[in-house]
């Protein structure tokens, strides 16, 4: 029988955090965006606010601001990075400016999780 090495251990029990963490064990989890546009110097900007609802901080979130016409369809799409690293059950600010559209839908693409023995997390 193979005894188990501490860094072994201690790789599977960051996995077993991680994995619960991110929802797998519980209830599916989503970031929450409150938003809405306004007018800018430069033009028009989609500002609000992102909750983050995982236990773990949350960084480098990228959000995709999709411009719609009149109908519903993409016009423009404009990618926003939020670098801040927003904190488990807490919510921070951001502001993405956008070529001018009708309307607007907002949705979260990517995040990286910060687990607690390093800084770079997990991807989604």
């Amino acid at each position: 029988m193979e005894r188990m090495t501490p860094g072994r251990l201690a790789a599977a029990t960051l996995a077993v955090v991680t994995l619960l963490a991110l929802g797998c064990a519980g209830r599916p989890r989503a970031f929450t965006l409150d938003w809405e546009v306004s007018d800018q110097s430069g033009g028009p900007a989609v500002n609000g606010r992102i909750y983050n609802p995982y236990p773990l901080p949350a960084r480098r979130i990228k959000l995709l601001v999709e411009g719609l016409d009149e109908s519903g369809a993409v016009v423009n799409r404009t990618l926003g990075v939020i670098e801040s690293i927003v904190r488990s059950g807490e919510s921070l600010p951001f502001s993405v400016p956008v070529p001018s559209a009708p309307q607007y839908r907002v949705s979260v693409l990517s995040w990286d999780l910060q687990t607690p023995t390093s800084s770079g997390g997990s991807r989604r």
